[in-house]
């Protein structure tokens, strides 16, 4: 077997090396590769991580995240009702798949497998090399296609290279010299109420990821590998912060959000950065936390939530899916904004998943929900049924364009 994802490869070498001394090791294997396509959507995948990584406590303790999306935890000492605490709220994200038709007892057995490597180290080996050679060939059968026109043979002739530790590094050499304040984009976020036009209250700076590849790296994909993509954003951080005060963001008369990681709120540039829209008095603005980095870095974050409140910027938990929204506790995070994006997941919910839904929106209060990525024209009729009263994608910008003659 030769595994060619470094999470598997990793996988394979610590197991193995517990051969001799796993009394104490329990590993957990989580099927997500058994769901339907819409029940393992990356907002799912994504919170089930960061649910996952809280039981990650010591260096005994590994996570590792395979190529067809299944995780395997891999812990010592480990209390067994913590470990199914967790893989139960996992399964509350995706208990409407058919693999939970049967109940929950045996949902929980095809779902999440559960070993003591003191007893069963050799069959977990095993199993777990079966599944990655029929991972690695199914891989490769599709590598090769079958009927494809011109366009797609030479889109297969140049594939775009995989990001890794050398790309990386050589990417972030070169936006040295790279002005990044000429790929800031921006999109604004409005409220809509009644038959009212969409009116701004506030919006976001990004950095086209798109157009800085085609112009720095365009024969590769920085989304490949998201630990080296979570790296290269602390990049983007710090260089964002800088272009903001370099093109005179700062005392504009909209508010404006940006999306940073927590740890970028924690470093030294970021209070400078604080203490320089301080001095403006009429700049404001939002600093919009991933979910997963969030609850991946509770204890940061809600120092961080505390800075926000002495400083006078406010933030906004990014990224909600409808799964992962039912499952906040918005009175414990009290926070000024949340942000739902919409999918087409949606249109075929359930009315009971629907009204868990308004129920959430309620909960987080109507005023601080912001329903994104409406790039269909449901959409947004679709959020004001749930009570949401924020708005944000390429149909809102539409709407605010001047219509021509």
């Amino acid at each position: 077997m030769s595994p060619k994802n470094d999470q598997e490869e990793a996988l394979v070498k610590f197991v193995s090396r517990l051969e001799h001394r796993c009394i104490g090791y329990q590993a957990l294997h989580v099927h997500f590769s058994k769901l339907q396509p819409q029940n393992r959507a990356d907002s799912v995948t994504r919170v089930s991580e960061s649910l996952l990584r809280r039981l990650v406590t010591t260096y005994d303790d590994q996570l590792f995240r395979l190529t067809n999306n299944d995780m395997i935890l891999v812990c010592r000492g480990k209390q067994v009702k913590d470990v199914r605490g967790v893989l139960g709220r996992i399964q509350a994200l995706v208990k409407r798949d058919p693999l939970f038709a049967g109940g929950d007892e045996e949902a929980a057995n095809g779902f999440g497998t559960w070993n003591d490597l003191s007893v069963s180290w050799s069959e977990f080996m095993t199993r777990t090399e079966v599944l990655l050679d029929q991972m690695l060939s199914t891989k490769e059968s599709k590598g090769k296609g079958k009927g494809k026109g011109k366009e797609d043979d030479e889109e297969e002739a140049k594939p775009a290279d995989p990001m890794d530790a050398a790309r990386l590094g050589r990417l972030e050499a070169s936006l040295k010299s790279v002005d990044l304040s000429n790929f800031i984009r921006r999109q604004q976020v409005c409220a809509i109420a009644g038959t009212h036009a969409p009116q701004p209250v506030f919006e976001e700076l990004f950095i086209s990821v798109a157009d800085l590849r085609r112009v720095t790296m365009p024969d590769v994909d920085l989304l490949a590998n998201p630990t080296l993509f979570q790296q290269l954003t602390n990049t983007f951080d710090y260089r964002m912060i800088a272009a903001l005060h370099k093109t005179g963001q700062l005392g504009a008369s909209l508010p404006f959000s940006i999306n940073l990681n927590i740890a970028t709120v924690m470093s030294s540039e970021f209070i400078k950065f604080v203490e320089r829209v301080r001095r403006n008095d009429s700049s404001t603005f939002i600093v919009e936390f991933q979910v997963g980095d969030v609850f991946t870095n509770m204890k940061d974050f809600m120092f961080a939530r505390d800075f926000s409140r002495e400083s006078g910027f406010r933030i906004c938990l990014d990224a909600l899916s409808h799964a992962s929204l039912t499952l906040i506790d918005f009175t414990r995070l009290d926070l000024a904004l949340y942000k739902l994006f919409w999918d087409t997941e949606i249109d075929g919910l359930p009315e009971s998943s629907l009204d868990d839904m308004k129920d959430a929106v309620k909960a987080a209060g109507p005023e601080r929900m912001i329903l994104s990525r409406c790039d269909r024209p449901h959409a947004v009729p679709f959020g004001r049924g749930l009570g949401i009263g924020l708005f944000q994608g390429w149909r809102i910008d539409s709407a605010l364009r001047p219509k021509t003659v």
